[in-house]
């Protein structure tokens, strides 16, 4: 019997095999990969800068982009909406000395708790804001403004304010005049009796003041405001924390009115607010 010899290549021939092999799967490889990217410019075109230095995105992600971007700023529309907005608070910056020993007007930030989240903890939607709370609505003008509540839908008040005692000695009882303001189209109800003007608050409305009364156009003004028109209770001062100047001072708003301040208390440095001298 014949016996079968089989070929055994050697070392420089088996070296020259493996050789082979590899450089067979990196051309493989190589032609794969060039193949799919020579498709995908073909399928998707670039989209170059003005320059034509460089490509931007491709044209898909363009053309996203131009749906997309309408889209969120509508969602942001929605979201910083006062009525519409799922979002149960907001953050104010205040100005004004309109509400000082409370508020500062250095633009000091706090947090306001909208109505439709404040409904949820009560039962009655007459129960969600009360006589001290601090409130911002619309004014008469449009814009927002910020007082405290002094009365209730129903509560007899005296329309000069409740701090009328300490400005006898004014000529318009601390009530500034006020131009573009309509100020005798709500007196129609107000009774006046032994000196003083007092009127019944009508239903669905509140009576508003600020803390500030020399310095603060509200209620005495304009009269009564609509709850419809109440955006907010604020209820807490992000910023500043802490000031150290002030006996007693905490973050979370005072349902007690503090006594106003005088006019020697309110200019100086403690509140930042100064007083122009009048020139001619």
């Amino acid at each position: 019997m014949n016996k079968l010899h089989l070929f055994k290549p050697s070392f420089r021939q088996q070296r020259t095999l493996e050789l082979s092999k590899v450089l067979l799967k990196q051309n493989r490889f190589q032609t794969t990969w060039k193949t799919k990217v020579a498709k995908l410019a073909k399928s998707k075109p670039r989209i170059y800068s003005p320059g034509g230095s460089h490509s931007l995105f491709s044209e898909e992600i363009g053309k996203s982009l131009a749906t997309r971007i309408p889209m969120a700023i509508i969602l942001l529309y929605c979201l910083n909406h006062e009525e519409y907005s799922p979002i149960p608070f907001a953050f104010d910056f205040m100005a004004g000395p309109s509400m000082l020993p409370t508020i500062f007007p250095a633009g000091d930030c706090y947090l306001r708790l909208k109505p439709w989240f404040l409904s949820v903890f009560h039962k009655n939607d007459t129960d969600v804001f009360k006589v001290g709370d601090i409130i911002v609505f619309k004014d008469f003008r449009g814009g927002y403004a910020c007082k405290r509540i002094c009365g209730m839908e129903g509560d007899i008040i005296c329309i000069h304010g409740e701090y009328v005692d300490l400005y006898k000695n004014e000529p318009d009882l601390g009530i500034r005049e006020v131009p573009n303001i309509e100020r005798d189209a709500w007196k129609t109800n107000v009774v006046s009796e032994n000196g003083k003007s007092t009127m019944i608050i009508p239903k669905g409305n509140i009576w508003v003041e600020g803390d500030n009364p020399l310095h603060s156009i509200d209620s005495r003004h304009y009269g009564p405001i609509s709850k419809q028109k109440i955006l907010g209770k604020v209820s807490y001062r992000i910023w500043p924390r802490r000031r150290m100047h002030v006996k007693d001072d905490f973050c979370f708003m005072n349902r007690n009115r503090p006594v106003p301040l005088s006019e020697d208390e309110m200019f100086g440095k403690k509140y930042n607010v100064y007083k122009i001298p009048f020139t001619k």
